[in-house]
């Protein structure tokens, strides 16, 4: 049992004490059995040190209280100046003892106690005092620069104030000539001082250099924000807030433009307001209505970008999100929206707003969530939720509203995967399409990768039918149940469906569950005939204008534009087919080479020859007014009468709405 246990149970028995006594006695007994290994204990040989070493250790980790007393700290440097002294006369004595394996165990020790050691310790001058009686020349600026101790504060002030008693700047300037990627250690210690002597030296040595070495991971940089509003080591002037409150933000270029890349655009591009020592920063968001950027807000995304971590109050993590979404650091936007969402999260709860939505408690609810997320409880400006179809939310659950409020306030789409398809929609009726894209995307990534794992690649197989679809049914919807799954199955088409790509098939099926037609361009002309089969002709008229695109950007790029020359019709029909189809064999292109009148083509625009093709890859009959006359000729010269007739049609109602115009 250890000593100072043995001591307190002496001191129960002797008599009954106040709760406050028993502490005192556990404290006073603590303190006599460690004064009594610094009194008496003297090692024989490096394998006592180590023992001793160990039992304190031991001793610390069973109660690391220990660490937060001052006196404890003060003893433990006690022992180390002790062990030091002792180990050194025994190898004075006896040439054979073993001390540079002491000497490391005991700086293991000394490194051991000094990393746990609290930033609280700097109340005690006593403790200061103590990790001062181990500093020398050699081995202070060791201790400033170690990883261990980067973020130690008692540390930090321990030894920039022995460096600023010795007058240690030769020193400095020594050290950081042979290790100038230690230069930023160096800073962030003196900023976790305070102490403007070593910042100073250290800075005219960054200046001198003109070092580039502000890019470091956050531990030596979790001080730098001491810097911000210094004059001495700033060198640009930020102006912030709004026209009747206009204030100044004193910051260093070099530092900002290193750690972020905003500013790293602005400072270092030829732009006329890089170049100017006063830059007023508008707001830049377009969508939501800031009144000028926050100062306070601001000085919490510059600590953020000089130290590489901030701890945000709720109330500004809305304004700080705006600002890092502006600037450019996901990193801290996602850390305060996380912060506001959490907080949203847990008040609906204590309001018992949870499970399914009830349109009695819609202003409840509301007026909730933008006081949660501005802070006002004026509800003026929340989006108009109210003047649209609230029995449209009823019967979602609240958390899945929560969502898209969240995004709508804060522009953050992290939607868990098990929720996508429902904010999907949500996002789909409210207008808010980007929130719709993530979700839908991450519903197919997860589609994709689950057909993988179960095998189902390249051809469809008719065997398959069922477990594919059951399998795609339930990953969009939660439910094993397929009784609502498209009509797919009861239009008795799978026959059509043999020989094309599970991918393909996916790409429908993601459409009719999520109405989402970004279909990639190498698919869109199989994906486009599968929806003409399923009747979509939405996601049809999607794919076909992709291909259009495409086809009209690559015979641009090709020079061939204008009137059509019957010397490139080989160069042209080549280009399309590869276009549409992926192949460059055009054996099976259509008769327009082989009917031979290629002639009455010249002197037609190659756009206008464009859309026949078009239509008879695609189908897709969609031709602008301005072209119908002639594409209509061209349809009824290749015998192509459903495009004939879909052209004079455009046409006819042209000519009727002109009419009832006039």
């Amino acid at each position: 049992m250890p000593y100072y246990l043995i001591c307190y149970q002496k001191f129960l028995v002797k008599s009954p004490c106040s709760p406050i006594q028993e502490y005192h006695a556990i404290i006073t007994s603590r303190t006599m059995w460690f004064g009594r290994i610094i009194n008496y204990f003297k090692p024989q040989n490096e394998v006592d040190v180590h023992s001793t070493i160990n039992k304190i250790q031991d001793f610390i980790e069973k109660d690391p209280s220990v660490l937060e007393q001052p006196a404890f700290i003060v003893d433990a440097m006690e022992l180390t100046n002790k062990l030091d002294t002792y180990v050194s006369s025994r190898f004075e004595s006896n040439p054979n003892f073993e001390n540079e394996k002491c000497l490391s165990f005991i700086f293991s020790f000394e490194s051991y106690i000094l990393t746990h050691i609290s930033g609280d310790q700097t109340k005690s001058l006593k403790v200061i005092q103590s990790i001062q009686s181990r500093l020398v020349p050699e081995n202070v600026i060791s201790y400033l620069v170690s990883a261990n101790f980067s973020q130690n504060i008692t540390l930090a002030i321990a030894c920039c104030s022995y460096i600023e008693k010795e007058e240690m700047i030769g020193h400095l300037k020594e050290y950081l000539t042979k290790k100038p990627e230690k230069t930023l250690h160096l800073l962030n210690a003196g900023c976790l001082a305070k102490s403007n002597f070593v910042i100073k030296a250290v800075w005219e040595i960054i200046c001198l250099n003109k070092s580039k070495n502000f890019k470091a991971d956050k531990k030596f940089t979790s001080a730098l924000d001491y810097l911000i509003n210094k004059e001495e080591y700033s060198n640009q002037t930020l102006i912030v807030g709004n026209l009747q409150n206009l204030q100044t933000v004193l910051v260093n270029r070099e530092v900002l433009a290193q750690r972020n890349a905003y500013f790293n655009s602005l400072f270092q591009t030829d732009f006329a307001e890089g170049s100017q020592t006063a830059i007023i920063l508008k707001d830049q968001d377009r969508t939501i209505k800031l009144q000028g950027i926050d100062y306070e807000g601001f000085l919490y995304l510059l600590r953020y970008i000089y130290t590489g971590d901030v701890a945000v109050p709720l109330e500004f993590c809305l304004m700080v999100s705006r600002l890092a979404d502006i600037y450019l650091e996901p990193d801290l936007k996602k850390t305060c929206d996380k912060k506001k969402w959490d907080q949203a999260v847990l008040g609906l709860k204590n309001m018992n707003l949870v499970g399914k939505f009830q349109s009695a408690n819609y202003e409840k609810f509301f007026y909730f969530v933008h006081h949660s997320y501005t802070g006002k409880t004026d509800v003026f400006s929340v989006i108009t939720f109210k003047d649209l179809d609230i029995e449209k939310l009823q019967g979602l659950d609240y958390k899945e509203i929560l969502y898209l409020l969240h995004y709508i306030y804060t522009g953050e789409a992290n939607v868990p995967l098990e929720l996508c398809l429902t904010v999907s929609r949500l996002a789909d009726t409210y207008s808010e399409l980007d929130l719709k894209k993530f979700c839908d995307k991450k519903k197919w990534n997860q589609a994709s990768l689950a057909l993988k794992d179960k095998g189902l690649l390249g051809k469809f197989q008719g065997a398959n039918y069922e477990r594919f679809f059951y399998l795609v049914h339930e990953i969009y919807t939660g439910q094993a149940n397929i009784s609502s799954i498209t009509m797919l199955k009861e239009m008795n088409h799978i026959e059509k469906l043999q020989g094309v790509d599970y991918k393909e098939i996916l790409y429908l099926l993601h459409y009719l569950y999520t109405g989402d037609k970004d279909v990639p361009l190498e698919l869109c002309l199989t994906v486009g005939r599968l929806a003409d089969v399923y009747s979509e002709p939405d996601l049809k008229k999607a794919c076909d204008k992709k291909k259009w695109n495409q086809a009209n950007a690559i015979l641009k790029d090709k020079g061939l534009l204008g009137k059509f020359q019957e010397a490139n019709c080989e160069s042209f029909f080549y280009l399309v087919h590869k276009i549409y189809t992926g192949q460059a064999n055009i054996s099976s292109i259509t008769m327009l080479k082989k009917i031979d009148p290629i002639e009455k083509l010249q002197g037609i625009d190659y756009k206008e020859i464009l859309y026949l093709l078009h239509y008879l890859y695609t189908d897709d009959k969609d031709v602008p007014l301005e072209l119908c006359l002639t594409v209509s000729r061209l349809a009824d010269m290749y015998l192509e009468p459903y495009l004939k007739y879909a052209c004079d049609h455009t046409i006819k109602e042209a000519l009727k709405a002109n009419s009832a115009l006039s």
